[in-house]
């Protein structure tokens, strides 16, 4: 779930990335008022950064619930899949760099899904560390054979993935976007870098040939719905998960041009 000038890198190749002045909590320490903040596409490296940033600033939910394998992996799989998207941001101002926020989506969710399926290696990694996860986790995977190994083994059964060829030469004119995770550590929430991680997500996601987004939050998340709600996101449906917390799905439309908001609210 998700609680921020436009030159999208081709993949392969390394972009050059945003930097961010900011000013920093006078309190953090080492750190001098101004600093610099990098926002940039996930590496191989990151990941084991990454995946703890995950399970930390987004505890709840089963996939954090597996462990830092499984999030590991999955993060692979993002950066990995040509539909997926995975940025981090990235604390440049001394010596030691470390990231200190990451946002995961898809350009397409359908193709960027069926895109993981056609990768059985990746996928055969991260079904092996969630059997794992669920063998050391009972109580987890009690809760996970009662709301989801259905489901999912439904799915997984009914997924014929498209050949890459015939995926290319169809592209569907309702293309929609997903932004599923975003978060930051508190040190730079407030600078406006939760705004340039998903307006760039959406920029991205417009030139890839997107035409709407979505995202989904809890009911209960108020700050996140303001935050939304400021840079042009509108609700459009109630829900709940299989474990029955309640959800707000959101949308927004991608319009020719992307407009940096200035809304300092993340």
């Amino acid at each position: 779930m998700a609680e921020t000038v436009h030159d999208p890198p081709g993949r392969g190749k390394e972009p050059v990335g945003w930097h961010l002045p900011v000013r920093l909590p006078v309190s953090t320490p080492d750190r001098s008022e101004s600093a610099g903040l990098l926002i940039r596409r996930l590496r191989p490296e990151d990941l084991p950064e990454s995946a703890r940033a995950h399970r930390e600033l987004l505890p709840q939910g089963l996939f954090p619930a597996l462990g830092d394998r499984f999030l590991r992996q999955w993060h692979a799989c993002v950066l990995g899949e040509s539909h997926g998207i995975a940025l981090v941001v990235e604390d440049v101002s001394g010596p030691e760099h470390r990231i200190v926020g990451f946002l995961l989506g898809a350009t397409d969710q359908s193709a960027h899904i069926n895109g993981i399926l056609m990768h059985r290696r990746a996928l055969g990694k991260l079904i092996g560390f969630g059997v794992l996860a669920l063998i050391r986790r009972p109580k987890i995977a009690i809760r996970f054979a009662r709301t989801r190994a259905g489901p999912w083994t439904r799915r997984l059964l009914r997924s014929v993935p498209t050949p890459r060829g015939a995926a290319q030469e169809h592209v569907p004119a309702n293309r929609t976007a997903v932004l599923s995770a975003v978060a930051l550590y508190p040190e730079v929430r407030g600078t406006g870098t939760g705004t340039a991680l998903v307006e760039r997500f959406l920029v991205e996601s417009r030139a890839a040939g997107a035409g709407t987004a979505t995202l989904v939050t809890k009911r209960t998340a108020e700050a996140a719905a303001r935050f939304y709600e400021r840079l042009g996101w509108h609700a459009v449906q109630e829900g709940a998960t299989r474990d029955g917390a309640p959800l707000r799905v959101y949308r927004i439309p991608l319009t020719e041009t992307v407009h940096h908001r200035k809304e300092p609210s993340e």
